[in-house]
């Protein structure tokens, strides 16, 4: 199953696997907690968050 979502707690509890897109390609892929940790994913998505 493929599912678009951007609502990070949700993704969280359904994903075995994530993959993030920037600009239309592949940034990253792995499971979330790889995700969450992954310096580009952190750089262009996650920079803001507190």
């Amino acid at each position: 199953m493929i599912v678009v979502e951007h609502d990070k707690d949700f993704v969280r509890q359904v994903a075995r696997t994530v993959t993030v897109l920037h600009q239309g390609m592949m940034l990253a892929e792995g499971s979330y907690e790889e995700i969450e940790k992954n310096p580009a994913v952190l750089q262009v998505y996650l920079k803001n968050e507190d």
